[in-house]
């Protein structure tokens, strides 16, 4: 990430770490987060169609995946707490928030074609 192509406010540091961030407004509501990190397709529920090639059964919240039990009774990531929850975006943009361990992980990057 080109860090001289974004603004960041710089906030100090915290214990030895740098801070920094933007305005600090809220954009999304903390009852879409609650929502949105709760399984929405329960693992109960048949796959809709054999040509998927994303079996979100037990996992998918709303546009993401969370840490849910999958139909063979496991957790889709199971050495991480039940908490967790990720989101990808275009070119294998990834984003992992685990908040039992106080972490977010983000990584920016791009598919192999394209470099």
């Amino acid at each position: 990430m080109d860090e001289n192509a974004w603004y960041w406010a710089d906030f100090g540091e915290i214990d030895g770490v740098k801070v920094v961030g933007g305005a600090g407004n809220q954009l999304i509501s903390s009852d879409w987060i609650r929502e949105a990190t709760k399984v929405q397709v329960p693992s109960t529920m048949a796959l809709g169609t054999p040509l998927s090639i994303i079996d979100g059964i037990g996992v998918y919240g709303l546009n993401g995946l969370v840490n849910g039990v999958r139909p063979n009774g496991n957790l889709l990531w199971p050495d991480v707490p039940k908490c967790a929850y990720a989101a990808s975006g275009y070119n294998n943009n990834k984003m992992f928030i685990i908040p039992e361990w106080d972490m977010v992980v983000v990584r920016l990057g791009l598919d192999e074609i394209d470099g």
